[in-house]
């Protein structure tokens, strides 16, 4: 009798690690995430932790899971060695209460397909960065030394980690009222304890634009497409353009159940900030739904992306007192041409003109937004004080691919054209911004201005702090057919 029950035993475990041997070799994919969360110990309520923004800009640039972070289970209020959280990009939890507000329909349609939470939520809307959701939980998330940030549609809930569950309410309340997020102030109080940083952006409306002055791919069917704008004749499309118009994905539904996606942003999150622009193609997942995204990305034949008249401000640290003061009448002077790699453009932009901008402002700038290099060229001819030079250089009818203007602080770009165009793919992004900065050596001398754009000119990639304006093409290609938009900021 003993001995036949050990071999039950005996038999009992080899069964359990036959299962377990079955289990680890399944694919990832077909693992519920109900035994994920459960295997590796991860808490819906925790979050990532930082102790700075650079180790936040750190972990996005990397696109990887951050070490020197850690996660926070409120519950218990003990930190996880290992950062283990319910990410934003993960699949949605079959136990998750939320599932609870959608409809059974809705719910398998989630599950079958493998929604993530960012797809259940619409955040391309609002975070478009990946690799920033990524560092979200799933009730979008993150800390910041002792505050806990929240990102949302109406745009970032800030508060102490003591007051973190005050979060939800303040959300529900501002769902309640969408007007709260129109109020002109920098941080809104929606309940006590919490605060809003409305998402703020200005993107133009470029109807009235000639059409000879549109950039215009000859391949592309696009004198058609629709120039996008914030504007609203109703008193509803101005309090929902206040909100999501001026951030949203624009979308044209060019054939029956799929769209070409575009949008030209500018975010700031406070913990995190990028400038970016993508287009993509989606199809409609079928059905009626109002609680999920109802749109699944899908590759096109090809995704078109082409930029004109993109004026930029570079993260750049001159120091002060490093250039002299000009009289307040001197005008821009050409300096040179040289190559230029900058951010977010993957190609060296070769001859680029070179200009000391003595008393030039970023409001000067604007006259160079959505223009080609042949305006560029017509501008910079009425705007420098020597411009004979650009004769010389380009010719009487010349074209100016960019131009880098020194100033006694900053250093801004403008790029007159660019394209990207690739076969077989779901999205392209592109991103500007970044965390960097760079201060120059210099040495001091008459020669000031030659000295610190001679190291402008040698720095290998230069980081951009923000997009000043600028317009977009963005265009698809499926089954011989095309879709697409303008988009401008200003």
């Amino acid at each position: 009798m003993k001995v036949i029950k050990r071999v039950l035993n005996i038999s009992f475990c080899f069964c359990i690690l036959a299962g377990c041997l079955a289990s680890c070799s399944q694919d990832e994919e077909s693992v519920t995430n109900v035994s994920r969360t459960e295997t590796e110990g991860i808490n819906k309520d925790a979050i990532l932790a930082f102790s700075s923004k650079d180790d936040i800009i750190q972990a996005v640039n990397s696109g990887e899971s951050p070490t020197r972070a850690i996660a926070l289970n409120p519950t218990t209020g003990l930190t996880v060695a290992s950062p283990k959280i319910l990410s934003l990009t993960d699949k949605v939890q079959a136990n998750d209460p939320i599932l609870n507000e959608v409809s059974e329909e809705e719910k398998q349609i989630i599950l079958n397909e493998g929604m993530t939470y960012y797809d259940m939520f619409g955040c391309e809307d609002y975070i478009p960065s990946p690799n920033f959701a990524k560092l979200l939980n799933s009730n979008r998330e993150i800390q910041l030394n002792d505050s806990v940030y929240k990102i949302t549609e109406f745009g970032t809930l800030r508060a102490n980690q003591l007051n973190r569950k005050k979060l939800d309410l303040a959300y529900t309340k501002l769902k309640a009222d969408t007007t709260i997020a129109l109020k002109n102030a920098d941080f809104i109080p929606v309940v006590k304890g919490v605060e809003l940083h409305p998402f703020k952006q200005v993107l133009v409306n470029r109807d009235d634009a000639p059409l000879l002055t549109r950039s215009v791919a000859t391949d592309i069917p696009s004198n058609n497409f629709k120039h996008y704008t914030t504007k609203s004749k109703t008193v509803l499309g101005k309090i929902l353009g206040g909100i999501f118009g001026d951030r949203s994905v624009k979308h044209h539904e060019f054939m029956s159940k799929r769209r070409v996606n575009g949008s030209l942003y500018s975010y700031n999150y406070l913990v995190y900030y990028e400038t970016g622009c993508f287009v993509s193609m989606s199809r409609k997942r079928g059905g009626f739904f109002k609680f999920i995204n109802g749109w699944k990305d899908i590759n096109a034949d090809e995704l078109f992306m082409q930029y004109k008249g993109i004026v930029m401000e570079l993260n750049l640290d001159v120091p002060q007192g490093v250039l002299p003061s000009m009289p307040t009448n001197k005008k821009p002077e050409i300096a040179s041409y040289s190559d230029m790699r900058i951010q977010g453009i993957d190609k060296v932009v070769h001859n680029t003109v070179d200009i000391f901008g003595y008393n030039v402002k970023e409001k000067d700038l604007y006259k160079f937004i959505g223009q080609g290099s042949k305006q560029i060229f017509s501008i910079l001819k009425g705007w420098l004080g020597n411009p004979n030079e650009l004769d010389k250089h380009y010719g009487a009818n010349g074209q100016v691919p960019a131009v880098r203007i020194l100033t006694p602080d900053k250093v801004y770009v403008i790029i007159a054209d660019d394209t990207y165009n690739l076969p077989n793919v779901c999205k392209i992004r592109k991103v500007f911004n970044s965390g960097a900065k760079i201060t120059l050596s210099y040495f001091w001398g008459a020669s000031a201005w030659s000295t610190v754009l001679s190291s402008i000119k040698n720095t290998d990639k230069m980081p951009v702090k923000k997009l000043i304006g600028g317009e977009v093409l963005l265009a698809g290609k499926l089954s011989g057919k095309w879709g697409g938009m303008y988009i401008s900021k200003n």
